[in-house]
């Protein structure tokens, strides 16, 4: 006997994109065309038409938000690593020359990271991802405090602030000329931000 067709039912065919997949193609769109790039770019790149693309992210910001908000999730992963390590002042450098040398290994999830900064998307952002923009950083600030902890014995305003300069002023600050001119991060740069960030670290000895 034949099984009998159920009328007036359809049956959703599953996605043959995933989310991951067109965010792989924003990450490429970016790469190419930087914070321009638009939804019919992300189509090309991945074979998405723009109608299935808007069907998985209410608009271009809200993709480019959790593009952004997926590759400081990845870049995290391999920073906060570094924080077990035995020694709380190479850890600290450690994670300043990781800035460096994530960017130069992955170019385009750097270039997703420039896309937002986290205290804008936390505000003004796709009301949709405020909440994680707002929270995305909370464990790499605790780790931060905790290696501040153990490297100096006490933590202070002014030595949080060495750490922010020796491990995200400073790196940041020579990587992005580099990606923005889409020029290679040098390797030499590694070198220059391990000797920066250790002096800079250092200076939060002089405090009482």
């Amino acid at each position: 006997m034949r099984p009998r067709r159920a009328y007036g039912r359809r049956v959703a065919r599953p996605s043959k994109y995933t989310a991951d997949d067109i965010l792989d193609g924003a990450l490429h769109a970016v790469a190419l065309h930087g914070r321009q790039a638009s939804v019919a770019d992300i189509s090309q790149a991945t074979g998405v038409t723009t109608g299935s693309i808007y069907h998985r992210f209410s608009s271009r910001d809200e993709l480019f938000a959790r593009l952004w908000l997926r590759s400081i999730r990845r870049f995290h992963a391999g920073l906060l690593k570094l924080a077990a390590q035995e020694d709380a002042g190479l850890a600290l450098v450690a994670s300043a020359v990781y800035v460096v040398s994530y960017s130069r290994d992955n170019r385009e999830e750097a270039l997703a990271m420039t896309l937002w900064r986290q205290p804008a998307l936390a505000r003004t952002g796709p009301e949709a991802v405020r909440e994680e923009a707002l929270h995305i950083n909370d464990d790499y600030f605790s780790v931060t405090r905790a290696l501040v902890a153990r490297r100096y014995g006490r933590v202070t305003p002014h030595r949080m602030e060495l750490v922010t300069a020796a491990c995200q002023a400073v790196p940041y600050g020579l990587v992005r000329p580099h990606l923005a001119e889409g020029t290679p991060v040098p390797d030499w740069l590694d070198d220059v931000v391990r000797a920066a960030a250790g002096a800079i670290l250092d200076l939060g000895d002089q405090e009482p």
